[in-house]
């Protein structure tokens, strides 16, 4: 059950893309009957929270993972996990020295389809793959109405290819079993 909703300080115009950070948390809380807290740090301090969906760009990350872990909050997180090496040193020792569990998503893995391909290709129905190739599209984008604009692109840290080019990577590699070479 969602109970409570925030918005993280300083979020940048490109990932709002034009929207009123407080107007979009406030009406998602609404909308899922949950509170509205304006500084995340009281969301993270209820007990009957136990799960963070952090959703924040990648640069922001780092420190907010480590808020959350220090409030003993397990995370689900989109990715990428965060926009570098060090960021993403820095989750790794939080989550260890918290004791907690963080979940990165790749939600499309649960489609029907995509589970049906990845049996027949890893149980040989189209025998040895020696080349896949990958082309994503989505119609009307990843979220109904957005549009990924030229700040947003550079904010993700490594643009396009992060961030819908680790769609491909993951998926080709799941769906045939493989690991990178």
């Amino acid at each position: 059950r969602l109970r409570a909703v925030s918005q993280y300080p300083g979020v940048s115009e490109a990932m709002l893309e034009g929207k009123d950070p407080k107007v979009c948390a406030t009406q998602y809380a609404r909308e899922h009957d949950a509170v509205y807290y304006a500084d995340y740090r009281d969301l993270l301090a209820r007990d009957d929270v136990h799960i963070i969906s952090l959703m924040c760009e990648p640069s922001a990350a780092p420190e907010l993972v480590e808020a959350c872990c220090a409030a003993g909050k397990h995370i689900v997180r989109d990715k990428p996990i965060c926009a570098d090496m060090d960021g993403a040193r820095r989750i790794v020792n939080a989550i260890d020295r918290a004791g907690v569990q963080m979940l990165v998503t790749l939600g499309t893995r649960f489609s029907p389809t995509l589970r049906t391909m990845r049996e027949q290709v890893i149980g040989g129905a189209v025998g040895d793959i020696l080349v896949a190739s990958f082309t994503f599209i989505q119609g009307g984008g990843p979220l109904a109405g957005f549009i990924a604009s030229p700040g947003y692109l550079e904010s993700v840290g490594g643009g396009e290819v992060t961030n819908f080019g680790y769609y491909a990577l993951d998926y080709l590699l799941w769906l045939t079993g493989s690991e990178v070479e």
